[in-house]
């Protein structure tokens, strides 16, 4: 157990303390004793004993009441230390108490620097005090301590280490520092002027802590804002981890204090990149600001919106255990009236619902989403974009809980359908948003039945209701409902009829092609809710897709009782349905009712955009899949087709608009139905008979169809069918069209029935007679189109013969009209050799005419013609002849003809002919009718391999249209052909592509080979014709042009070939063949041709690989291949054409793929890359810079990884070799070497330490480039500057600023992140040379930021070199831009930071010799560079200081201006005032010395003022062994003849003199060489004013302006010694130097701008003033000589006074108080009666000014002398009451009544009364 200390023992040391304190009776006793005794004192707190502790805190009352001057320090370190010791203040917490207390008190006394120093003490445990109070006292401390904390720059070394320094291994420190910072930040000094006291985020207890309880605490309330902003200073440092400044610096963002905010959020900004919000802390920490906690409110507005945004980005903020907090933010955001938060708020929780785990969104989502429904119905105030936010919510809430949305009654569905309806803002669109996100969300789902089922009718309801919510309804209609539900399709059908989008919509409804366009989920794997890409060309196997069944389509359709939307009303087709929506829904059911009934075969028909054409014509152009429709009828209820039939007929005798497109529907259903179903229409011809008349020409055509089909129908009896042909008789009588049409097709079907023998011959020979003559004979157009109609129907089923009408004459009318180009007529003209015999004349005749209408009319009349001629060689064996004509049940095989073999033959010889374009038209397109109308012919088999040959000549033609024609033909015999004959086609056809066989071009004279203007010849025509060759090869005697012009031809051919093979569907032949597939020609001259410049070659390029089968697979097998053909045409091209192809290609076929698989030839593709970025063409170029970006992106990819080490190196090399040799950065071409630039850019990012061997190269070459990528236009803007306003220097300084930010730069540093000491080694070398010869203004700004980057980034590397390199900087300083030579003077600064202390002072030896003896622009880069040394390499320089600091301080008083600039920031941001001038001064006064004998007349003034200035801010506090030092050196300075500045030497000379007279008085050297210094004083001024006639010439020696200051330092001098009697000497001076200037003087100006006679006043006025100074009848008591010097000086007053200015009368008045006061103040008696004559003269003067009525200031200043005066008056009367005192006494009385009365200023009375008063 430890001893008890003795008791009295212990009060005998306190009770000797305090008798020690008690008897020092000054400060610095007691702070001498309190630095001892204070803490010691305080540890007898500590002791067992009451009566000590109570005798210690008596002594601390006492000290405390001592201690009250600010001016006495504390010894506050040992205070501290003694409070931070466990053994000491740990133990006792009394003493801790006082402690803290003379601490909070003693530090603010301390010097900052002290005061800095104890903060490593001050924070060393702070987080493991257990008393908050002591913990809140040394934060304030700490607070106050921080705000002169002056952080080192962020990244040094001393940044990195301040953390270790301030901290050790104490990180709990940091943190609680950190965590109180935060709470500082909350703080709002507004709380004292609160009820609750309550601030957001703080805890009761927390205020208590930070304010200690008082609100003086940040008295002012400014002080607040300075501890933040001092802390968050603080927290940037390095002693703080990002993670623990970031909420600190988050909360003071929020500030509404912008000097707190703004350096907050740049610090937030920078903290916040590394701290990661998925940290659980993290998260926690910001939710908890957020919300607050029990005790703590939440945090303000502003904070909690910038805290959710932060939320926003986190995934952790998600987490199911956060569900509390998310629901707790939502509910601030829907109930805070703040905008900013509740938008915040809506946007987290749109990330809560995208990113959070179906854990949290399956329990979070229902009560949420209730709670929005709920907010939305009750808060219609809320604006438009809060309200969007917050539908956006729910729908991406809603969608991640899909329970909730397919619930059965669609709650949430129908609640935004219906706020859709009702929306009467702008929230429309974002409802219709969130009914896409939940739509979305829903069609990748399997609805159930009942949800199904509940679907449809909502969606229903929607549309009938005919809301806002239309346009929804159809497209979840077409997203839902599959492809199959007939509620769906019923949905698009009704909406077709509202138009505007929502029609648009409901197409896609009814078309399988938009309907899974629309519909890319569904897919076998949307079952298992997986989204994938369907190919709309592949019937998918998932039920949506499935087409609806045709019966349960029909009845749904046309036979349930359905509610339609009101406005359908009174606008309905048959009482069904509108128009619109009629057409739709009929046409919709017909092509399902074809598509279902081809079953297998519905693979023929791709489901594409022409779905629907294409099914609507399947039943007219191929007989198998009407034969399947036929069928199907068969077997479908007759009450399905009955219902269908019986709305396609309302359809076609619908009188009203927009259903014409659907009337011939029912007569298509007609001819395709089993006979039974049509007998109940046959009743109904009445009906339609009247239609017949209709307006428009298609509905009679229509009508005339249908009496054709329902007139020969077997039921129809005879005498009906007889009626029924005399109306149409009577019709034609009457020239009605709809007759003519009529009759033709009854009777034309009357005898395909077999009935035509039903009705009378008479009238069937009258009707056809009166249609011939019509034909003949009408002019009414229309009737003639009726009439070639009926005989066209006449001709095919043979119902006339000649004997009927005149043939001929029918003919021959038919003949003139398809000259003009009538179609129908030259098709009729075919029919009708079916009244011929095959071999007859007349049926030869018109296949004549028929070709030569195809030759001579256009591409239309060619198939026309060539139909006709196939008809009419084939009859009713052509399938054209039976399309349309055919009827379900009726078989009709008469008509049949033989004549296609020879037409054949005749065709295939016109093919191997020579002639025009109309004739080779004329043959392919026949060609073609026959093999497709006419395959079913023996003669087109036998003749197929001849046809092949045929088409394949024809696709050399240079007619696009025969190319067509032919491709489409080869397509056609490929059909038809058997296996041989299709491999032999093949084969041939990929030799003609590939160019292994060459076309033969079969030409005649007038041959076309060329388009014209193709080849001008230059006087305005051109070659187009084989004779167009010859005659050109004749006239210019060159036979060999035939032959180019041949070769040229050939080329088109080739590509004409080419063309057609792609353009017209050739590929269709090969893309099943092996000859195609594994032909490796065929694929890479194929590939290359896909990239043709050519849109038209390029387009039939791509169409033959699609058709090919090529794709990615064909690719990878070829690529080499294909790489190699590339390589080849962009190297050996010597058509521009083949080189850009090939280019482009390469860069295709290069992208994405690994470098490591074309390595082999990797330099091959860089030297043709680099190579064609040269090309003369400039789309060649493009693509070469496409290649080479490619490239440039595998390339990266390859040295980031994408390959192995040992292939990285290797390609990397030959990356390298290229991108820094003559093909890349030192290319010629421009482009070339921007190219090779931006490249490296980004090789540089990628490649890192595997850059090292090029590093010394590739930086040397970069810096060169800086210059090189600069624009041209900025040389012409630096030698135009003053026209635009500016000069060179502000143009540099903005070319600076470029380069700083320029990519290059940027790059460089990448490069040397990478260097090592081998690298770095060969680095240096190239960098000092660079900085030696380098020319241009970027690459010298570039070599000084390398060298700054080597210093901060690489300081070890870089420090064996820096000595080296800092003397290369120094000789690139002297450069003639100001710009690079500050660049190179901060470098130089950097360099010096690692650098010896011999480079450094060799370093500062430079700048010394360049200073001494260089001009203006040489002594400012010295400076700068001693500048940069102190503010980059501070702690070396402060080691030197010694060697640089007293250099800097006589160099800143610099006669030039810029030049001490330079120097004084340097002197003042590094020194402490006087301190460091005195610490210094041997060395300052060493340097000025030996310089102040300089031959530079600026070095010896700058020498002057240093020592001027020395003196002026010594003078004060000097000692005598300073003075030892200084006062040789002043008087050198003060030598000389006078110059401009040098009173300010003087000036300070005698101020010094004065200040430091208790020294020099004893010293009588001294006193004497000041007496000379003042006698060359007197010479400089008395001879340039008693030499009048010397003054222009001692004007070009001296300062004219000098004179009157140094008579002003005169004064001052004689002022300052008050023992010295001087005026004698001063007066003389005066005199001579206020001597009046002669008359005839010139008036001229001084230097600065006074002139002479301004000069003049002021040496008058200083003159007065030192005058009046030198007086001291103190020291001279001889009466005598008294009134001599007064009556001097009243004569100058005298002399002077007579029109002087304010200045000279201020000067006056005050000379003449300061002569009086010191007249009162001697020991003069007064007694000669010469006095009163004085007084009287002193009188008058006084009382001159006091009526100055024009000077208010000088009445006052002579009220207070008179004061004085009247002092002296009562002495003199004294001693003598002579009547001549008496009389002055009685003068001066009236005067000054007089003045009294006569003043009106109040200021003035106010002195003037107490005096007067005194007198009168």
């Amino acid at each position: 157990m430890a001893q008890v200390p003795d008791e009295a023992k212990e009060l005998r040391l306190v009770n000797n303390v305090e008798l020690k304190i008690a008897l020092a009776d000054t400060d610095a006793q007691l702070q001498k004793l309190l630095n001892l005794y204070l803490a010691p004192l305080l540890m007898k707190l500590g002791s067992p004993h009451s009566s000590v502790r109570n005798k210690v805190i008596a002594v601390c009352s006492h000290v405390n009441t001592r201690i009250k001057p600010s001016n006495l320090r504390l010894p506050v370190p040992a205070l501290l230390e003694q409070f931070k010791d466990p053994a000491v203040g740990g133990t006792y917490p009394l003493i801790r108490n006082f402690d803290l207390m003379y601490i909070t008190t003693g530090i603010d006394r301390m010097p900052v620097s002290e005061r800095l120093e104890l903060l490593p003490t001050l924070i060393r445990d702070i987080s493991k005090h257990g008393n908050d109070h002591h913990q809140g006292t040394l934060f304030n401390v700490l607070l106050r301590l921080q705000q002169h904390f002056v952080p080192p720059p962020r990244g040094t070394e001393e940044d990195t280490a301040l953390r270790e320094n301030l901290f050790q291994d104490g990180v709990q420190d940091a943190e609680w520092l950190a965590g109180w910072f935060v709470k500082l930040m909350l703080l709002n000094l507004n709380i004292f002027n609160q009820e609750d006291k309550s601030c957001p985020g703080l805890s009761v207890a927390d205020i208590e802590f930070l304010t200690l309880g008082k609100k003086e605490t940040f008295i002012p309330t400014s002080m607040l804002a300075e501890a933040k902003v001092a802390a968050l200073k603080f927290l940037a440092s390095g002693a703080f981890m990002d993670r623990e400044r970031y909420l600190a610096a988050l909360i003071a963002s929020t500030d509404t204090n912008s000097a707190v905010a703004d350096p907050a959020d740049d610090i937030f900004k920078r903290s916040i990149a590394t701290v990661s919000l998925e940290d659980e802390g993290v998260v926690g920490e910001l939710y908890t600001l957020l919300l607050g906690r029990p005790g703590i409110p939440p945090a303000k507005l502003t904070l909690q919106t910038k805290i959710i945004g932060l939320l926003s980005k986190s995934q952790k903020a998600t987490e199911e255990v956060r569900k509390g907090e998310i629901e707790a933010i939502l509910t601030l955001g829907l109930e805070t009236t703040y905008p900013r938060l509740r938008q915040a708020v809506f946007s987290f929780m749109t990330w809560v619902s995208r990113m959070a785990d179906d854990g949290l969104t399956n329990t979070l989502a229902p009560g949420v989403v209730e709670k929005l429904r709920y907010w939305l119905l009750s808060d219609p105030t809320a604006s438009d974009e809060v309200r969007g936010y917050a539908y956006e919510t729910l729908a991406l809430l809603a969608s991640r809980c899909i329970y909730i949305l397919l619930e059965p009654e669609l709650d949430i569905i129908r609640f935004l359908f219906r706020q859709l309806k009702d929306d009467k803002g702008g929230v429309a669109v974002s409802i219709e948003s969130a009914l896409g996100v939940v739509l979305t969300k829903i069609a990748r789902e399997k609805l159930d039945q009942p949800v199904k089922a509940a679907l449809e009718t909502m969606l229903l309801d929607v549309i009938v209701q005919e809301n806002r919510g239309v346009g929804q309804a159809v497209k979840w209609a077409g997203r839902l409902l599959g492809f199959g539900s007939v509620v769906g399709r019923w949905v698009g059908a009704l909406s077709v009829e509202m138009g505007g989008t929502t029609a648009e919509e409901s197409a896609k409804a009814l078309h399988p092609y938009y309907y899974r366009l629309v519909n890319p989920e569904a897919s076998i794997q949307a079952i298992k809710n997986v989204e994938s890409q369907m190919d709309v060309d592949v019937l998918p196997a998932e039920d949506k897709f499935a087409f609806p069944q045709f019966a349960p389509l029909v009845l749904y359709f046309f036979s349930v009782n359905h509610t339609l939307p009101a406005s359908f009303a009174g606008n309905l087709t048959a009482g069904r349905l509108p128009p619109k929506s009629f057409a739709v829904a009929l046409a919709f059911t017909k092509r399902i009712a074809i598509w279902e009934a081809l079953g297998p075969h519905q693979l023929d028909i791709k489901i594409d955009e022409d779905w629907d054409r294409n099914v609507d014509t399947v039943i007219e152009t191929d007989e198998s899949a009407r034969s399947r429709v036929e069928a199907f009828f068969e077997q479908q209820e007759p009450s399905v087709l009955t219902t269908l039939l019986d709305v396609a007929w309302e359809g076609m005798i619908y009188d009203g608009e927009g259903v014409d497109q659907i009337r011939n529907i029912w007569n298509d259903l007609a001819a395709l139905v089993p006979p039974s179903v049509l007998e109940r229409y046959t009743g109904h011809v009445s009906v339609v008979w009247k239609l017949l008349n209709a307006p428009k020409a298609e509905t009679r055509r229509v009508v005339a169809y249908a009496v054709g089909l329902l007139g020969s129908f077997p039921n129809v009896a005879d005498p009906t069918l007889s009626r029924l042909v005399d109306d149409l008789i009577a019709g034609i009588e009457e020239n009605k069209s709809g007759a003519f049409l009529g009759f033709g097709f009854l009777l034309s079907r009357l005898k395909m029935r077999g009935r035509l023998d039903s009705i009378d011959p008479g009238l069937v020979r009258k009707g056809i007679e009166m249609v011939a003559t019509s034909l003949a004979e009408s002019r009414d157009a229309v009737l003639v189109e009726t009439s070639i109609d009926a005989i066209r129907e006449f001709a095919v089923f043979n119902v006339v013969d000649k004997s009927m009408i005149d043939v001929e004459k029918v003919q021959k009318s038919l003949l003139e009209k398809a000259k003009r180009g009538h179609e129908k007529s030259v098709q009729t003209l075919g029919y009708l050799s079916f009244l011929y015999p095959e071999e007859s004349l007349q049926a030869e005749n018109i296949i004549v005419e028929l070709i030569k209408l195809g030759e001579s009319g256009g591409v239309e009349m060619s198939f026309v013609a060539g139909e006709a001629l196939a008809n009419a060689s084939a009859g009713w064996g052509s399938s054209a002849v039976r399309r349309g004509r055919s009827v379900a049940g009726v078989q009709w095989t008469a008509g049949k003809r033989t004549g296609v073999k020879k037409l054949l033959s005749q065709f295939l010889k016109r093919a191997n002919e020579a002639g025009g374009g109309g004739k080779r038209r004329t043959t392919v397109v026949s060609l073609l009718s026959v093999v497709e109308f006419c395959n079913e012919d023996e003669a087109v088999k036998e003749r197929l391999s001849d046809v092949q040959q045929a088409f394949r000549a024809f696709l050399t033609d240079r007619d696009d249209f025969i190319q067509e024609t032919a491709a489409r033909g080869l397509t056609a015999v490929y059909s038809l052909s058997d296996e041989d004959t299709q491999r032999d086609l093949v084969r041939s056809l990929v030799s003609s592509f590939t160019g292994e066989t060459k076309q033969k071009i079969q030409v005649s004279r007038d041959t076309q080979l060329f388009e014209p203007g193709q080849l001008p010849t230059g006087d305005g025509s051109s070659v187009g014709s084989y004779g167009d060759i010859m005659s050109l090869a004749a006239e210019l005697g060159d036979p060999s042009l035939v032959y180019k012009f041949m070769t040229l031809a050939r080329h088109n051919s080739t590509w004409a070939s080419r063309a057609a093979f792609g353009r017209f569907g050739l590929g269709k032949i090969l893309s099943n063949s092996a000859e195609v597939r594994d032909n490796e020609k065929l694929w890479p001259v194929l590939y290359r041709y896909r990239f043709d410049p050519s849109t038209g070659v390029r387009q039939s390029m791509d169409s033959i690989w699609q058709a090919l089968g090529g794709g990615s697979e064909t690719v990878e097998r070829w690529w080499e291949a294909i790489l190699q053909e590339c390589l080849k045409g962009a190297v050996r091209g010597s058509e521009w054409r083949v080189r850009e192809a090939s280019i482009s290609a390469m860069t295709d076929l290069l992208g994405g793929r690994k470098v490591s698989q074309y390595k082999p030839y990797l330099q091959d593709i860089w030297v043709i890359a680099f190579k064609v970025l040269d090309d003369v063409k400039e789309s060649v170029r493009i693509a070469a810079m496409k290649l080479c970006k490619v490239l440039t992106a595998g390339m990266v990819r390859a040295v980031e990884g994408d390959t192995g080490p040992k292939e990285n190196i290797e390609i990397l090399s030959i990356l390298m070799e290229f991108l820094m040799g003559r093909q890349g950065l030192e290319a010629e071409a421009k482009d070339v070497q921007l190219f090779a630039l931006n490249t490296l850019l980004q090789v540089v990012k990628s490649a890192g330490e595997k850059l090292r061997p090029w590093i010394p190269e590739l930086v040397q070459k970069m810096l060169v480039l800086l210059a090189d990528v600069e624009p041209e236009a900025v040389n012409y803007l630096i030698m135009n500057a003053d026209k635009y306003g500016t000069t060179g220097e502000d143009i540099d300084r903005m070319r600076l600023n470029s380069i700083r930010s320029s990519p290059i730069m940027s790059t460089i540093e990448d490069i040397l992140d990478n260097l090592d000491a081998p690298t770095i080694a060969k680095l240096i070398p190239s960098l000092t040379k660079a900085i030696r010869t380098s020319l241009s203004l970027p690459s010298k700004i570039g070599c000084s930021r390398v060298v700054v980057s080597l210093v901060m980034r690489h300081p070890t590397l870089f420090r064996p070199y820096a000595d080296d390199v800092g003397k290369s900087l120094l000789g690139a300083v002297k450069d003639r831009s100001e710009v690079v030579s500050l660049s190179y003077a901060v470098a130089a600064g950097y360099a010096c930071r690692l650098a010896t202390d011999k480079g450094i002072l060799q370093t500062v030896d430079w700048c010394k010799k360049n200073y001494w003896a260089g001009e203006e622009k040489e002594r400012r880069a010295s400076g700068a560079v001693l500048g940069a040394v102190y503010k980059h390499a501070t702690d070396r320089a402060n080691a030197l200081a010694v060697d640089i600091l007293p250099f800097i301080f006589i160099a800143k008083d610099d006669t030039d201006a810029s030049v001490s600039e330079e120097f004084s920031k340097t002197w003042t941001e590094n020194t402490g005032g006087s301190g460091a001038i005195k610490l210094y001064l041997k060395e300052i006064v060493q340097i000025s010395t030996e310089n102040l004998t300089s031959v530079r007349w600026s070095a010896r003034q700058t020498c002057a003022f240093a020592l001027a200035e020395a003196a002026k801010s010594m003078s004060r506090d000097i000692t005598e062994a300073q003075i030892q030092v200084l006062w040789p050196a002043l008087i050198s300075a003060t030598s000389g003849k006078s110059w401009d500045g040098k009173e300010k030497v003087l000036e300070a000379f005698v101020s010094f003199a004065v200040d430091a007279k208790q020294y020099l008085q004893l010293d009588e050297v001294r006193v004497k060489e000041i007496e000379l210094v003042m006698q060359r004083k007197r010479i400089s001024v008395t001879t340039l004013i008693c030499a009048p006639q010397a003054v222009l010439r001692e004007a070009k020696r001296n300062n004219v302006a000098y004179r009157g200051p140094a008579i002003k330092c005169l004064g001052m001098f004689a002022d300052g010694f008050e023992n010295l009697d001087l005026f004698g000497k001063v007066y003389e001076i005066v005199k001579s130097a206020i001597a009046q200037l002669d008359e005839d003087e010139m008036d001229v100006d001084g230097e600065d701008g006074k002139s002479a006679k301004q000069l003049q006043q002021d040496v008058i006025v200083k003159g007065l003033k030192a005058s009046s100074q030198a007086f001291r009848p103190s020291v001279n008591s001889n009466e005598e000589v008294g009134i001599q010097q007064i009556s001097q000086l009243l004569d100058i007053f005298d002399k002077h006074i007579v029109g002087a200015n304010l200045e000279l009368k201020t000067c006056s008045i005050e000379s003449i108080t300061l002569v009086v006061e010191r007249l009162v103040a001697s020991n003069l008696k007064l007694e000669n009666n010469a006095w009163t004559n004085i007084l009287r003269r002193i009188w008058l003067r006084i009382l001159d000014h006091s009526n100055d009525r024009g000077f208010e200031n000088g009445r006052t200043k002579a009220a207070a002398a008179l004061g004085i005066f009247l002092d002296c008056l009562t002495r003199h009367k004294t001693v003598t009451n002579s009547p001549e005192c008496r009389d002055l006494v009685e003068m001066i009385r009236k005067g000054i009544g007089q003045t009294v009365k006569d003043e009106k200023s109040a200021m003035v009375l106010r002195v003037l009364d107490p005096i007067a008063a005194r007198l009168l």
